[in-house]
């Protein structure tokens, strides 16, 4: 099927992280970010030292932020780790944990960003007062996955990636 979009993705509907939806999200949304590539030029005298060759230093890291606003015990837990007992109560884990999984952004354009391995490290934020509630500031990166393959893909509209 062709991609028929008009190239705009926009919107956070659903963030999926280990095959879970997460809570609300600030109206900020997902920020994308990460490390910009370094390279090195590569100059030859025969070229008047012109650059003849760019090679990557180092390859860069691509990666999401956001705020997790909506705070039950099992979105703590999908962030920090720890455990939430019977009663709903959270504990946080004695040592900070990196939670590693996948990952599925759907847009409200349609797209669907598949994401096969994310690292998700989070630290509270905001204020607790009348006009800001406490949050979880939210840093996913976007890692290679086991097998090697691609670390991201983009569906267009009317496309989902396959369940696996």
């Amino acid at each position: 099927m062709a991609d028929t979009s008009d190239g705009f993705i926009y919107g956070l509907d659903v963030l999926k992280f280990k095959g879970k939806v997460f809570g609300y999200i600030s109206e900020d949304g997902l920020t994308a970010g990460g490390t910009e590539p370094t390279t090195t030029q590569v100059r030859a005298a025969q070229k008047r030292n012109a650059v003849v060759k760019t090679l990557f230093t180092t390859p860069g890291s691509k990666q999401f932020t956001f705020v997790l606003i909506q705070l039950k015990g099992e979105n703590f837990k999908d962030v920090f780790g720890g455990e939430v007992d019977a009663d709903g109560v959270y504990s946080a884990p004695a040592m900070e944990e990196i939670q590693e999984g996948d990952a599925v952004i759907e847009c409200a354009s349609g797209h669907t960003i598949d994401i096969p391995k994310a690292s998700l490290v989070g630290n509270l934020a905001q204020a607790i007062n009348l006009a800001q509630t406490l949050a979880v500031s939210c840093t996913m990166e976007i890692l290679i996955p086991d097998d090697g393959g691609s670390p991201f893909q983009i569906y267009p509209p009317g496309q989902t990636p396959p369940e696996g």
